[in-house]
This record gives C-alpha cells, structure tokens and sequence, in this order.
C-alpha cells in the first residue's frame, strides 16, 4: 500500500486530498499543529475509512527537527513514503 504525507491535512484543501488519497486505498500521514484538532480528524477519517490507514503527527514543518520526527514516526508505521503534499 502506497503512503501519502499531507502537511496542513486537518482542515480545507489538504483534508480534502487526504480523503481523496484515502478513497483510493493510500495510507495517509496528516501533519500539523493543533493536535486536539489533529486528533479529531483523525478520528473521523479513520471511522469512515480504516483506523490503520490514517496517521496524525503533530509538527511545524518549519522546523526541521520536527520534520526529522514527523519522517521517523511515518517510516516507523508505514515503512514507505510514496508522495508528499506540502499544503
């Protein structure tokens, strides 16, 4: 299964991507700062898809420690990443 990397994927045109990468049977990272927010939109992706196929990672992609993190916990999960969208 191929793996998606959405940074700005809990709200507006990146949510939409990651529900159209989810519909199409990728496995989809969201990244961004709100985790409360990050969290929920997890949650509902994963109820309308599969818990295992959508991952939420809190980062400022402006940092690169935190984009170092964020890469660490996706190869961690997903082996792979396939495709980043920089939102």
């Amino acid at each position: 299964m191929q793996t998606v990397v959405i940074s700005g994927g809990t709200s507006g045109i990146g949510l939409a991507t990651a529900d159209i990468f989810l519909k199409n049977g990728w496995n989809t990272v969201l990244i961004g700062r709100d985790t409360e927010k990050g969290m929920q939109v997890k949650q509902q992706l994963g109820e309308t898809y599969s818990p295992t196929q959508v991952a939420f990672i809190q980062a400022d992609i402006s940092k690169s420690s935190e984009v170092e993190h964020a890469k660490q916990i996706t190869l961690n999960k997903f082996k792979t990443v396939d495709a980043i969208i920089n939102n």
